[in-house]
């Protein structure tokens, strides 16, 4: 050891560390724009965070994005704070940036990319940048998903996200004055082409490598999809004519973030069981929903605490959650056996799932007519009705824009 610490070359690290909290820090406060000589956050200073479970896509929105975001409202950072997430020692992806580079003017680097290893001199001619010296770093703790917090504004800040991307015109959603008036002109022949179809996209798990966690009837679920309509008189606000369906499977993480997030803009539904890919529910439009398929036992506030609690938090997007109520709907993976009737929600997330097709045509539909509401008015009566499959009504009544559970057998 003497010897291997006699080689090392160190070119000169310092380091003193000062514990300080928001109130004392001074660096770190909420400004008022009255006073001139309140503290600004200095670009000079990075912001370093260790996210928990930093490389899913779904826990570093709600642990790290939408930390930045709450600061970011409260005035107690700007645009110019310096973002420099730690995960591990590896390089970020692609979501990391493109999501974190939403709140941030500089470009977002790790610390190892702040003071990156560089030695010999040809080493910095290949493009390893010199190290930067700061008198402060302002380590956080953010709180994480496991704090059993409801998320901060969670559409806001999907929403800045998405209008960084450049995809927040995508198709627009109409209000439903605006549809109806759309369907009229369609029917007269007035429009120069149709409305687009009703988009359901299908969150696929063909390529997840232990084969959990799969919705076992999807390609029946896919053709019966594409011969589905919205029910008459419950038109979706962003499709005008009651058109059969278009649906249709992706691969989330295949193509890039942006290409995700630019796919579910399209989307009036997304379905899909419980997993880091449904995180990109929060970056439809407006009046969208997301169907999440819950094998037996898969409930309570655990699985509550991602997508359902974050699309009621301001209701902006719908969670219908597909409630699976009889086991035998349900095997594992690994054993290809049904699971006992006490089965835990540790032991139930993994499992594969058989969704009754009326039971999604019904959660489709209850989708369909909740998108046509606007501004958290109540539907008609025969609106908060839902024909189920065999065609004749039963009752379903949502609230007032609130996302519901659906019974899966």
């Amino acid at each position: 050891m003497p010897a291997a610490v006699a080689r090392l070359k160190v070119r000169g690290v310092h380091v003193g560390f000062v514990e300080s909290s928001i109130d004392s820090l001074g660096l770190l406060r909420q400004r008022n724009a009255s006073d001139p000589a309140a503290p600004a956050y200095s670009d000079c200073v990075p912001l370093v965070w260790w996210p928990l479970w930093g490389y899913n896509i779904g826990e570093f929105f709600q642990s790290s994005v939408l930390a930045i975001a709450e600061l970011l409202a409260a005035g107690i950072v700007d645009d110019q704070v310096m973002l420099a997430p730690e995960v591990g020692g590896w390089p970020l992806r692609d979501f990391h940036l493109q999501m974190l580079q939403a709140f941030t003017r500089h470009a977002v680097r790790t610390t190892g990319q702040l003071a990156p290893k560089c030695g010999a001199r040809h080493e910095l001619q290949r493009g390893c940048s010199p190290q930067r010296c700061y008198e402060r770093v302002l380590l956080c703790r953010f709180r994480d998903v496991y704090d059993h917090e409801a998320p901060v504004a969670p559409w806001d800040a999907a929403r800045r996200i998405v209008t960084s991307l450049r995809l927040s015109h995508r198709r627009p959603v109409l209000p439903p004055r605006a549809a109806a008036t759309a369907a009229a002109s369609v029917a007269s022949g007035a429009a120069s082409r149709a409305p687009p179809a009703y988009a359901v996209l299908f969150v696929s798990r063909a390529n997840a490598k232990n084969g959990a966690r799969r919705i076992s009837n999807e390609a029946e679920l896919l053709q019966r999809c594409g011969r589905w309509a919205p029910p008459a008189g419950c038109l979706s606000a962003a499709t005008p004519s009651a058109g059969l369906a278009a649906c249709t499977l992706r691969v989330f993480g295949r193509h890039g973030f942006r290409a995700d997030v630019a796919a579910v803009q399209e989307a009036d539904v997304l379905v899909g069981t419980h997993g880091a890919a449904l995180i990109h529910a929060i970056f439809m439009r407006r009046g969208a929903a997301l169907l999440e398929v819950r094998p037996y036992g898969f409930n309570g506030r655990w699985p509550d605490q991602y997508h359902y609690a974050m699309a009621r938090q301001q209701n902006a997007t719908h969670a219908f959650v597909l409630r699976t109520t009889d086991r035998f709907l349900c095997e594992s993976a690994h054993t290809n056996g049904v699971p006992p009737a006490n089965v835990s929600a540790w032991d139930a997330r993994p499992l594969n799932t058989y969704v009754r097709v009326a039971a999604f045509e019904r959660a489709l539909a209850a989708a369909a007519c909740t998108s046509g509401r606007a501004g958290g008015q109540a539907l008609p009566h025969a609106w908060s009705e839902i024909p189920p499959a065999d065609g004749s009504w039963a009752p379903f009544d949502y609230g007032a824009l609130h996302s519901v559970r659906i019974d899966n057998g």
